[in-house]
């Protein structure tokens, strides 16, 4: 299972260690640390983050097509999938197609 991060949280956590690192050795008289190999290793991580596409996926859109009456209801059509869904008489359409998820609020 796919783990999602905030990436400014992220981001935010290792310019704070770089920070505290800089911090560290320039209190152990290590001199003013402008290119450790670690603040370089966490200045490329924050490379790698910046570049990294979002995890969160674009939703899809779709519409319900009224495909035929039936005397127990309707049935209807996703316009994404072709998913085919019986809406019984006195029942309210679905927001979401059930097949791809698709989000039907847009229309009927």
């Amino acid at each position: 299972m796919s783990d999602s991060i905030d990436r400014a949280q992220a981001m935010t956590e290792l310019q704070m260690n770089a920070k505290r690192l800089t911090l560290a050795y320039e209190a152990h008289g290590e001199g003013r640390v402008e290119y450790s190999d670690i603040i370089i290793r966490l200045s490329d991580a924050l490379d790698v983050l910046r570049g990294l596409p979002s995890a969160q996926p674009e939703r899809k859109t779709g519409r319900w097509n009224k495909y035929y009456r039936m005397h127990s209801g309707d049935t209807f059509v996703c316009d994404k999938c072709g998913g085919c869904f019986v809406v019984l008489q006195g029942s309210e359409h679905m927001d979401f197609c059930p097949n791809c998820g698709a989000d039907m609020r847009g229309g009927k």
